[in-house]
C-alpha cells in the first residue's frame, strides 16, 4: 500500500501518531490559515473578492452542503451509507472564554434542539478539544443541523475555534470519513485502518471518485487524521 508522500504529499503526521498529532495538527493549520478560507478566482470574475471578507466566509462555509449531494455517489457507486452521525471538533478554550462558553454553549444546544430534530451531545476528550456530535437519520437534516451549529457558533465569537466538521459514512470493510477543515473550505476522505494506519490508496480513490462534486484539499500533507473520533 502507498502513501501520500508517493502521491506528492508529505506524510500525514497523525498516521504514526493518533488522534493526538492528528487533532494537534489541524489546530496549527487552523492558527495559521487566514481567517477568510481561501477561493478559487473564477476567471469570469476577477472581482470576486470585491464582496469583501465575510462574503467569502459565507461562501466558503456554503461548501459544507455539496456532502449532501455526494451521498448519493458515496452509496450509489462506493457502497458507503451515511452512518447518521456527524461531528463538530473546536480548540481547547482558555479559562475566561471557558466560563463564557459553558452558558453560550448550553444556549445554543437548546436553541438547536428548538429548530431541528436532530439530536446533540456535548463531549470534551482528554487533550481539551471540544465535541458536539449530531445525530439524525436523515442525511440532509444532519448536514443541515452540523451547518446550523458551526454558524450559531461563529455568530457566538467561537469561529476561530472551529477547526472541523466531520461525516462518518459505513462500507463493507469499515467507517469512511470526509472531514471538512473550515479554514481550507474544503473536504478530504479519512480512512481509518486500525488504530495508528490509515489506507491511503483508498483515500486516493475517494478523491478520485468525488472532485467533481466535492471541494476536495489538493494538497496532501493537509488531509489530517482524527483518529478515536467520538462518533
Amino acid at each position: 500500500m502507498g502513501n501520500l508522500a508517493a502521491v506528492g504529499g508529505a506524510p500525514d503526521q497523525a498516521g504514526q501518531c493518533g488522534r493526538t498529532r492528528g487533532v494537534a495538527a489541524l489546530r496549527v493549520a487552523a492558527d495559521r490559515a487566514d481567517p477568510a478560507p481561501r477561493l478559487g478566482r473564477h476567471p469570469a470574475r476577477p472581482n470576486f473578492t470585491s464582496f469583501g471578507r465575510k462574503r467569502l466566509k459565507e461562501a466558503a462555509s456554503e461548501r459544507l452542503f455539496a456532502i449532501s449531494t455526494a451521498r448519493i455517489t458515496l452509496e450509489a457507486e462506493l457502497g458507503l451509507k451515511p452512518a447518521g452521525a456527524a461531528a463538530l471538533c473546536f480548540k481547547p478554550l482558555s479559562a475566561g472564554e471557558f466560563v463564557r462558553a459553558e452558558n453560550e454553549m448550553q444556549a445554543l444546544l437548546e436553541a438547536t434542539a428548538n429548530e431541528s430534530q436532530s439530536k446533540i451531545e456535548r463531549k470534551s476528550d482528554d487533550l481539551g478539544f471540544e465535541w458536539l456530535i449530531v445525530r439524525d437519520p436523515d442525511f440532509e437534516d444532519l448536514v443541515t443541523t452540523v451547518h446550523l451549529v458551526a454558524s450559531e457558533l461563529q455568530s457566538r465569537g467561537f469561529g476561530p475555534q472551529l477547526l472541523a466538521a466531520i461525516f462518518r459514512f459505513d462500507g463493507k470493510s469499515g467507517p469512511v470519513y470526509w472531514i471538512y477543515g473550515y479554514k481550507q473550505g474544503a473536504f478530504w476522505p479519512f480512512v481509518p485502518k486500525g488504530e495508528k494506519e490509515r489506507d491511503n490508496a483508498e483515500e486516493l480513490e475517494l478523491k478520485a471518485k468525488l472532485e467533481p462534486e466535492l471541494p476536495i484539499e489538493q494538497d496532501l500533507s493537509r488531509w489530517f487524521a482524527l483518529y478515536g473520533a467520538p462518533l
